[in-house]
Parts: C-alpha cells; sequence; structure tokens
C-alpha cells in the first residue's frame, strides 16, 4: 500500500478569523499562533485528535518535550483554544475542531471525513442522553432521539455532496494544469528495425533500408535545412522518387535486348550489328557538337 501523505490547507481568511485575530493581539500572540498551527501539523494524521500519553506531568508539558516549545506559552494556547471552542477535551482527547477542513491528503478524504462526522454525532448523542440523565428527565422517547439524527444526517448528506463538488473541480483543474504543462512530441530518429518494419508494413518495395538510413545519418536527420518531423512520409517520398526515376529509365531504354531477339526467333548477329552503327553514329553526333574527333 502506497504512502499516504499530508498538509495543511489555510484558507486564505484563515488570519481573519476573529478568534484567531483576538489570539494574536494577545502579549506573545504570534508565537501562541505558531504554536496552534505546529498543534493542527501533529493532527493531521489523527483526524485532529491529539492524545496525552502521561509522558509529563501535564498535558503542555508534554507537547513541549514534541514541540520544542516553552511549556507555560504552549499552556497558555491550549486554555485560549479550549475557550474559544477552537478545541474540545474528553478524557485524554484533545481534539482540533478546524484540523479536517483545513487537511490535505493524497487520497479519497471522504471516508475520512465520514468517520470523524460519525463520531462526533455520537459523541454528541451520548452527551445529551447524559446531560437529561443527570436533570433527571425521564420523558424523552426514542422517537425524539431518532428525529434528532434524522435531521443531522440530512445535514451531513449535504455537507457530504458540497465536499464531492469540490474535490471533483479541484481534480478537473489539475487535470487541465497537467495537460497545458505537457511538452511537444519530439522527432525521434528511427532504427534500420523500425525501417524494414514499416517498409514491410506500407509495402514500400523500392526503399532500400540501409541506404535511406545512411543517407539521412550523414545529413543529420534533416531535410533541405529543417530538422526531419516524420521518417515514415519521407520513406514514402523515397519510394516515389524510386518509382519516377525507374520510370524514366524504363522510357529510355532500348525496346529490345539482345535476350529478346533471341527469345522471338530473330537474327541475333545482325541486332548486334546494327546496334553498334546506331551507336556509332551517336558516338559521332555527340563528337561533332563537341568538337572532338570520334574515337
Amino acid at each position: 500500500m502506497g504512502k499516504t501523505y499530508y498538509w495543511l490547507k489555510l484558507k486564505k481568511d484563515f488570519f481573519k478569523d476573529p478568534r484567531v485575530k483576538k489570539l494574536r493581539r494577545i502579549a506573545g500572540g504570534d508565537t501562541y499562533t505558531c504554536i496552534y498551527l505546529q498543534l493542527l501539523l501533529l493532527s493531521l494524521e489523527t483526524d485532529g485528535v491529539l492524545v496525552y500519553e502521561g509522558i509529563e506531568p501535564t498535558f503542555a508539558g508534554e507537547l513541549s518535550l514534541i514541540t520544542d516549545e516553552d511549556e507555560t506559552n504552549i499552556q497558555v494556547t491550549l486554555s485560549y483554544l479550549l475557550s474559544q471552542g477552537l478545541m474540545v477535551q474528553k478524557d485524554n482527547n484533545f481534539t482540533l475542531t478546524q484540523t479536517l477542513e483545513l487537511t490535505g491528503k493524497a487520497d479519497d478524504s471522504k471516508d475520512r471525513v465520514k468517520r470523524f462526522r460519525e463520531r462526533q454525532k455520537q459523541e454528541q448523542i451520548e452527551a445529551k442522553q447524559e446531560k437529561l440523565s443527570n436533570d433527571n428527565v425521564t420523558d424523552v422517547t426514542l422517537h425524539d432521539v431518532t428525529c434528532n439524527n434524522v435531521t443531522v444526517l440530512e445535514k451531513e448528506k449535504e455537507k457530504e455532496l458540497e465536499i464531492e463538488a469540490e474535490e471533483a473541480n479541484a481534480s478537473t483543474c489539475a487535470r487541465a494544469c497537467e495537460d497545458e504543462k505537457k511538452p511537444a512530441k519530439r522527432f525521434q530518429k528511427p532504427t534500420l528495425d523500425e525501417l524494414i518494419a514499416y517498409k514491410q508494413k506500407a509495402n514500400l518495395v523500392l526503399v532500400d533500408c540501409e541506404a535511406f538510413y545512411d543517407f539521412y545519418e550523414s545529413k543529420g536527420w534533416v531535410i533541405g535545412k529543417n530538422p526531419m518531423k516524420d521518417w515514415q512520409a519521407a520513406m514514402r517520398n523515397w519510394e516515389r522518387t524510386e518509382r519516377e526515376r525507374g520510370s524514366k529509365c524504363k522510357n529510355n531504354s532500348p525496346s529490345l535486348s539482345v535476350e529478346d531477339v533471341r527469345r522471338f526467333g530473330g537474327d541475333v548477329s545482325y541486332y548486334i550489328e546494327s546496334t553498334k552503327e546506331t551507336n556509332q553514329i551517336a558516338t559521332q553526333n555527340v563528337a561533332y557538337i563537341e568538337n572532338k574527333e570520334p574515337f
């Protein structure tokens, strides 16, 4: 299972929260605010819960040991957080109420939020039942508790839908940013095996793959003065050039060869003599044009 990474997401109006502003205005408030942020970081992986394990005589002393902060400053911070509802104590568990909404996580956080809210809802129900019991209230029925639970569940469902919508929008934006950052595809020169494979696939019978590779390798894989962009298109152009060149050679070649004359029962000796005579005439014409004597 892969490692999970957590981070603290401060809202843009975090320091405008009246409770945070009041904390900062206290003498030494910036130190207390820094301690509060450290406590939020410590509680990221435990859904906002800090547990007093009794290593030191006091919870503040234990946190001082962990954070290397002054114990007195930590005690002042804890007292303020508890008084403002930013921290809730139950036995040895101290829950920071803002941790979940400020927590970022590399995997889906919906289940974690759901578990916390279910635990919080159950604690509220237990606290209410305990209060009613202490006040000797005996007229509370199961129907009343059920109705309250249904109302809480409806509100929690609405919050979960809002969270899912926000996460979907964030995921869409992240994918769009990744697509914009993708670099343009760069030309990768082919290997000889790739040339041979494409020749067979495209049926390029006139392309000499070794000649093609050596030619463009010597030129640095450029066409003219521009870098090559598509070597497959270059192979198809090579094929067309070879086909056109073959057609020209075929048109300029003699209509009959010695083998053709022999195959059709002609006079081979006469054909050879007539061919020599034709070549001699052509040589004389060229020599005349160049003011040279024929051989």
